[in-house]
């Protein structure tokens, strides 16, 4: 349901698709003197396993988040977020040997008052649409991203490939830590979308972007139908939050800034008309009036003119409804 916490809407959804049998996704939204915090994760590992590393990712992040105070260094407290959440997955499969091979890819936002944050590890990721324009923030860590960096594959060869699937770093493995960046404006109308590969794989960054013009829980629901309606051969996961805080966009204080000039432009023109054409009436009127005889003791008449100018507490948001090939 659509939700509003210190001038941010949200919106969030989670399905298990047509062909899975268990959601191994998971997600949370959680408020606080911290800021706000928005999470989601994609389990992988075998039953059950996914979907216990991404829960205990999402409430290791969130648990770490709620103890701080209002005061902190939001880039270290973010990788320390992470160092704790694979404490805890390395930890739980240590005492379950079944789950020994879970792991699970994260991406999150931190929202400071007019300021964010965002950090991933694996392939989920984070959309923003800002000024009209959707950009993808995170960049994926995964087999074929590697290729198209490398000018092996282009981003439509990728996203058709066998092996996009194969991810590169996820929490539970040996190479774990996220990439994190901000602090970033948060301008007033940014939309942002986290989401993970269930779902994403299914539109592009036009598509995307035109949903997002929607109400966020109106929008969750359109991509889920519409991913549904191809088949969803994974868990999908979408969490939308909308800006209704910060600074007006670059490009819209831009287009003011351009209108400004101009009505400068055109009353500057128009002045300059003006006092031009009242120039040319008064010249032609002093030269069409007739000059006046002298006669005698006449004196010469002098002609006069004259002219009149007249979002303390926590509020905590999750779910995962959450097995996944990788």
């Amino acid at each position: 349901m659509k939700r509003k916490r210190a001038d941010l809407i949200y919106g969030n959804m989670s399905d298990v698709g047509r062909v899975r049998t268990e959601n191994q996704d998971y997600y949370g939204r959680y408020s606080g003197s911290f800021g706000q915090l928005i999470i989601v994760c994609d389990g992988m590992g075998g039953y059950e396993g996914g979907a216990i590393a991404s829960r205990l990712a999402v409430e290791s992040i969130a648990d770490h988040f709620v103890k701080l105070s209002h005061h902190y260094d939001a880039h270290y407290e973010l990788k320390q977020s992470f160092m704790v959440a694979q404490h805890r997955i390395k930890e739980y499969s240590h005492q379950n040997p079944e789950t020994q091979s879970m792991g699970t890819t994260a991406v999150l936002m931190l929202i400071v008052e007019d300021s964010y944050w965002f950090a991933n590890v694996g392939d989920s990721r984070l959309y923003l649409k800002r000024a009209g324009e959707t950009t993808q923030l995170t960049k994926d860590h995964s087999y074929v991203q590697g290729m198209i960096d490398n000018g092996i594959l282009t981003e439509e060869q990728a996203a058709e490939h066998p092996k996009r699937n194969i991810i590169t770093k996820a929490l539970g493995t040996d190479k774990y830590m996220p990439d994190i960046s901000g602090p970033h404006p948060l301008n007033k109308a940014d939309v942002f979308m986290l989401c993970t590969d269930g779902l994403y794989q299914y539109f592009t960054i036009d598509e995307i972007s035109s949903i997002l013009n929607e109400d966020p829980q109106k929008a969750c629901e359109t991509f889920m139908n519409i991913a549904n309606q191809h088949g969803s051969d994974d868990n999908m996961t979408v969490q939308i939050v909308k800006s209704n805080v910060g600074k007006k966009s670059a490009t819209a204080s831009l287009s003011t800034t351009k209108l400004l000039k101009w009505i400068v432009v055109v009353f500057f023109a128009f002045s300059i008309l003006f006092l031009s054409s009242l120039y040319f009436i008064f010249s032609i009127t002093n030269s069409s009036s007739p000059p006046k005889k002298e006669t005698g003791k006449d004196k010469p008449q002098q002609e006069s003119s004259s002219s009149n100018t007249s979002e303390i507490g926590v509020i905590i948001d999750t779910g995962y409804s959450g097995e996944e090939d990788r």
